[in-house]
């Protein structure tokens, strides 16, 4: 007696040879289809930009304390490496490629700071000729800073020994709905800067080049796109901004009068630095004009979260601080030990344009000495 394919001869019958094939076929089946589903969600981590909120939801946050300082370094003049983003403003669904610059074959790493935490978000090799090109779809909005870190010195792995690129920024913008009219300022006000967008395109409020008192303002009708000159009010000029143009009324500044405050604090580890940007400083380049000059008043402290760590050595941990303003380093000065300083800097220079910045670094790097940090900047008007 023969049995067909499937059955086997047993006790005189023909029995399947595994009661269970159709049943195991199908989990079979049902466990590749999750394999491969999952193996697509880890592509999808690696090649698409994901994380804790929103559109990086997928990504690794960075924990690593030391790495995290690295990556906050102020900006400077790398030695070999660099990251570039291009375009690097671009509406959501259109795509931008990121260019890393190093030496050829050299592994980097792709870090993106989003919330206030830096993000893994990708790593290759660059080519022979030292070039590693990415190029992507971005399919939601934000503002993100990104920066690479490359194999310096070739031991196939990243860390805070390697060469750290400058910041790359990158700006994503919502996509309205094809002809749909939205503005930013609320309509046609010519007292607050403001952007109208229209079929996909933004239209930015601009001072007119041939007359400062005149705005030409952009707002909607429904869902068309008006524009027209605007006189500004008696004693307002017009004043440009990185979100439109806007009427600006006169202010009489008085010596003393604080222009902007700010302040930190925090704890810094092994190593690190921490840079600040002062951005508040844009509104006063045709408020102040050549009438008044700013100044600076800088108040700093830090101490040591464990002295038993750090006291004692032959080299002893400590800070060094530095303010700049638009033109030159203003004030710098080395701390071997804990002390405050009270510093009044008159007049500083502020050409509008470039940014002033305080920054700030541990002299030393000793294991386990942790450091604790306080500072306060109050610019205001000087003379």
């Amino acid at each position: 007696m023969k049995c067909k394919k499937g059955y086997k001869l047993k006790d005189g019958k023909c029995v399947k040879t595994n009661p269970r094939s159709k049943n195991n076929k199908t989990n079979s089946n049902t466990l590749w289809i999750i394999v491969t589903i999952f193996g697509i969600l880890i592509i999808a981590g690696i090649v698409f930009y994901g994380g804790k909120a929103g559109w990086f939801r997928s990504l690794t946050v960075v924990e690593d304390t030391d790495l995290i300082n690295y990556l906050n370094l102020p900006e400077t003049i790398s030695t070999t490496c660099s990251l570039s983003i291009s375009p690097n403003s671009i509406w959501v669904g259109d795509r931008t490629t990121g260019t890393i610059v190093d030496g050829k074959n050299k592994l980097c790493h792709v870090y993106v700071l989003q919330d206030g935490d830096w993000l893994s978000a990708y790593q290759g090799y660059t080519d022979s000729n030292g070039v590693l090109t990415d190029t992507r779809t971005m399919n939601l909005p934000g503002d993100y800073i990104f920066r690479a870190i490359c194999d310096l010195n070739e031991d196939n792995r990243v860390d805070t020994g390697d060469c750290l690129t400058n910041q790359a920024e990158l700006t994503v913008i919502p996509r309205p709905d094809e002809g749909i009219c939205t503005e930013t300022d609320g309509g046609n006000v010519i007292t607050v800067p403001g952007i109208t967008t229209f079929d996909g395109m933004g239209y930015m409020d601009v001072c007119v080049a041939t007359d400062s008192r005149v705005v030409h303002e952009y707002w909607c009708e429904g869902d068309t796109l008006q524009e027209g000159n605007f006189m500004c009010p008696t004693g307002s000029t017009c004043f440009q901004t990185r979100s439109g143009a806007y009427c600006l009324a006169p202010h009489i500044w008085n010596v003393g009068d604080v222009v902007s405050s700010e302040s930190g604090s925090g704890t810094m580890p092994e190593s690190g630095g921490v840079g600040f940007e002062f951005h508040d400083l844009m509104d006063f380049e045709v408020v102040l004009g050549g009438e008044r000059r700013l100044g600076a008043k800088i108040y700093t402290n830090w101490n040591y979260v464990d002295p038993d760590m750090c006291f004692g050595m032959v080299q002893q941990e400590g800070m060094e601080w530095m303010f700049t303003d638009s033109d030159s380093v203003e004030w710098h000065v080395v701390d071997l030990f804990p002390q405050a300083h009270s510093v009044d800097l008159c007049p500083l220079n502020w050409d509008g344009t470039n940014l002033w910045f305080l920054d700030f670094w541990k002299t030393q790097n000793i294991l386990g000495c942790d450091i604790t940090y306080n500072w306060d900047v109050e610019i205001y008007v000087c003379e």
